[in-house]
C-alpha cells in the first residue's frame, strides 16, 4: 500500500493527454476525442498494491488533485497489462473519461513531458509537472 510521499514519474504520450479515445488499440467502440488517463507503471502498481477495478473486494476509487489548481477529480483504477492481472495500469475519471483533461490543460503539459504522481494518503494523490 502506498504511503504519504510515495511517488512515480511518467512521460506523457498522446493517448494520456486527451486522445485516449482516438489512439485506442481496440475497436470496441467509436473513437471519442478529449478522453485522458494517468498511467501506472506495473512496478508501481505492484509495489503500492494498486488494484484493477475488477477486484470487487478492494476500494479502487481515488482522488486526483492537480497541483496549484482547484481541480480535484474522483478517479477509478482500470486496465491490466495482461488478461486476468489484478494490478491496474491506469487511473481515469470515474464515470467520465474526459474528467482528467482539464487538469492536464491547467498544468500546461505536452506530449513528451513528464508528470509526477505523489500520494498524499492511501486514496489521494497530487499530479504535477515533473
Amino acid at each position: 500500500m502506498q504511503k504519504k510521499n510515495d511517488s512515480y514519474i511518467i512521460e506523457l504520450k498522446e493517448s494520456h493527454l486527451k486522445n485516449w479515445g482516438i489512439y485506442r488499440y481496440t475497436n470496441t467502440r467509436e473513437k471519442i476525442n478529449s478522453e485522458s488517463y494517468i498511467a501506472i507503471p506495473i512496478s508501481k502498481a505492484k509495489e503500492y498494491n494498486i488494484l484493477n477495478s475488477n477486484q470487487s473486494e478492494e476500494n479502487t476509487i481515488y482522488t486526483a488533485k492537480f497541483k496549484n489548481t482547484d481541480i480535484s477529480i474522483e478517479v477509478l483504477t482500470s486496465g491490466s497489462t495482461k488478461v486476468g492481472d489484478k494490478y491496474a495500469k491506469q487511473f481515469h475519471g470515474k464515470g467520465n473519461l474526459k474528467a482528467l483533461t482539464p487538469g492536464y490543460e491547467a498544468l500546461g503539459v505536452k506530449v513528451g513531458e513528464e508528470i509526477k504522481i505523489t500520494f498524499i494518503d492511501e486514496k489521494t494523490f497530487e499530479v504535477e509537472k515533473a
